[in-house]
């Protein structure tokens, strides 16, 4: 069961963060799985929040300013299954980066 709710108190700090930048944060058993900023504001530097949540499996950056300079910060997420990367300024550098993660299974991007 997906429910919107709060973070655990390890990371409460960035998901906080993350809301005040409109982020959607949702949980499934009381860990941070989905994260969803579309349209927001987020800057690369501001991606390493995302670091945070090592159960992440699904996050979406459509329409943001995000290059593949801050999808870096993603690299330690190895349970990240998908990636909404539409209408970003993300290019083949940036998806060289997500293809470097840890975990060997490809990583599906949705691209324009």
């Amino acid at each position: 069961m997906l429910s919107l709710a709060f973070a655990w108190p390890a990371a409460a700090d960035e998901a906080a963060q993350l809301r005040k930048l409109g982020a959607g944060v949702f949980t499934t058993g009381g860990e941070v799985t989905e994260i969803n900023l579309n349209r927001s504001k987020i800057t690369n530097a501001q991606l390493r929040l995302v670091a945070a949540f090592p159960k992440l499996t699904d996050l979406s950056l459509e329409q943001t300013a995000i290059t593949g300079k801050g999808l870096s910060h993603l690299t330690g997420l190895t349970k990240l299954e998908w990636v909404n990367l539409f209408q970003t300024q993300v290019g083949d550098d940036g998806l060289e980066v997500s293809c470097r993660r840890r975990n060997p299974a490809p990583l599906p991007a949705r691209l324009r």
